[in-house]
Parts: C-alpha cells; sequence; structure tokens
C-alpha cells in the first residue's frame, strides 16, 4: 500500500484529491520496485545483503527507492510503505509509522 499526502481539511471534512497521475505513479512504482524485486529472492539483491529482507526491512528498502523518485517524477511526496506480513502483522516505514 502506497499513502500519499496531503489530505485538506475543507468545511470539518477530510477531503482527498489527486496528486498525481496513477498512471506515472504505475510507472514509478514498476520502474524501482517490481521490475526489480518482483519473483527474485530478495537474499540476491544487492540492497538486501546486509539486510535480512523482514517486511520491516522491505518496507525501509521500498520507501528509500520510492521516495526520491516520486519526488523527482511528480509533485507528491511519499508519506510511508506499509508492508503487510499477514491479515494480522503490518509493518511501516516512513515520515509518519
Amino acid at each position: 500500500m502506497l499513502e500519499l499526502a496531503p489530505l485538506q481539511q475543507v468545511a470539518d471534512q477530510a477531503i482527498a484529491f489527486r496528486i498525481v497521475d496513477l498512471e506515472a505513479l504505475d510507472a514509478i512504482v514498476e520502474d524501482e520496485v517490481l521490475s526489480r524485486f518482483a519473483r527474485r529472492t530478495l537474499n540476491d539483491d544487492e540492497a538486501f545483503r546486509r539486510l535480512v529482507p523482514t517486511a520491516e526491512n522491505i518496507a525501509r528498502v521500498i520507501y528509500e527507492k520510492l521516495a526520491p523518485a516520486i519526488a523527482e517524477r511528480s509533485s507528491a511526496e511519499l508519506v510511508r510503505v506499509d508492508v503487510r506480513e499477514t491479515g494480522k502483522n503490518t509493518f511501516a516505514y516512513g515520515a509518519i509509522q
């Protein structure tokens, strides 16, 4: 799950608005995350040579890849990356945890 900011308070109601084109966001995620990690052994990736690929570390690595790419290629700011390990375990990394 990707969570993007901001939400604007208008007349005591939170109004969410699109701040990045979803196709552009999909392309960023594909370029920075999926093409690198999907269907691969994470232990073989350079990002995890010194880190065990736990859900916490996966969230951190994905955040560190996506945050600068999103900032560079859009007007959005990545707030947090959540990795859901099981139905009861979700790990977050980012500015808001």
